[in-house]
């Protein structure tokens, strides 16, 4: 059995990234035993998440649910995010020759090199209220695609706006786009309510329930939503139970903060890195630009 396991990121234009088992002399071991959490101490839920899904739906590998004697085999059209964290260990057994794998992982599929357009959609939501202050949603937006640009994976990531939304324009655009993250900037409240607009362009609160609703339901791609809003935690730490990863903030943060952690984020993300090491390069960039210590507290981050 392997001391370590080392996931291969491939084939990264289109997001798709199967996994590897092998120990430092290459050599691949035919079943591995483990528990997800035990994987995700190093690498992101997304990547690891759809390099097994793709290598089960290859037909590579067969993913089975240790739960009392009876093992549950992953099929193909199967929630994998349900299915691997309904508890107990899993065990992935090799179907195939280690050739054939390596093989499939480093030559792009025929739907791969017809759609070279693939990428990672950022839906950006934000609303701003005209009875409450307004904040600068303009300067975020701008800070976050000149990071994106200047990073080494920008033509693989694509952001999509909507801007003064409504709360139909949440099932609108989910269902639209199906984004594979999730960014909403806006006020938040200290009773766990998002604050959007109404007909009239005024504040409009969606409770912490109704956000669970929502991505229960328009889950689809999503693997990550940031609530970049005041006293967004509590609605955050709810949508871990239906999305593998959420941001929010434990209280009021300012436009400056804010924009500097979201702008650092999405850098590091388009650098490739995970969603953890992101996290940690927004927190790093507010202290670099002396945000108060006691501002950091405010940002939490969570995986399912």
């Amino acid at each position: 059995m392997p001391t370590s396991t080392n996931l291969k990121t491939i084939d990264i234009q289109c997001k798709i990234l199967r996994i590897l088992y092998e120990v430092s002399d290459g050599r691949f071991y035919d079943t591995y035993f483990g528990s997800l959490s035990n994987i995700l101490e190093c690498y992101d839920h997304i990547l690891v998440r759809d390099s097994l899904e793709l290598l089960a739906h290859n037909g590579h590998i067969e993913i089975k649910q240790i739960r009392g004697e009876d093992p549950i085999t992953y099929k193909p059209g199967m929630n994998l995010d349900s299915f691997l964290f309904e508890g107990g260990d899993f065990r992935i057994e090799r179907t195939t020759s280690t050739r054939q794998i390596y093989e499939s992982c480093t030559q792009p599929s025929t739907d791969q090199v017809k759609n070279k357009s693939m990428k990672v959609k950022i839906l950006f939501l934000s609303a701003n209220p005209l009875n409450m202050r307004r904040l600068s949603f303009d300067e975020e937006i701008r800070a976050i695609k000149e990071k994106i640009r200047a990073s080494e994976h920008r033509d693989h990531l694509e952001i999509i706006s909507e801007w003064a939304v409504r709360p139909d324009d949440l099932l609108q655009a989910l269902n639209e786009h199906k984004p594979h993250v999730v960014h909403f900037s806006g006020h938040g409240s200290a009773t766990k309510e998002i604050i959007l607009c109404d007909a009239c362009g005024k504040a409009k609160p969606v409770t912490k329930e109704a956000l669970m609703s929502l991505f229960q339901t328009l889950r689809d791609n999503i693997r990550i939503v940031i609530l970049n809003a005041c006293y967004s935690k509590a609605q955050a730490e709810a949508i871990t139970k239906c999305i593998p990863c959420a941001i929010g903030m434990n209280k009021e943060i300012g436009d400056d903060a804010a924009i500097t952690f979201a702008s650092s984020f999405y850098r590091a993300i388009g650098f490739g890195r995970s969603v953890k090491e992101a996290f940690e390069q927004g927190i790093a960039a507010l202290l670099l630009e002396g945000i108060a210590e006691e501002m950091l507290q405010s940002f939490w981050y969570k995986r399912m």
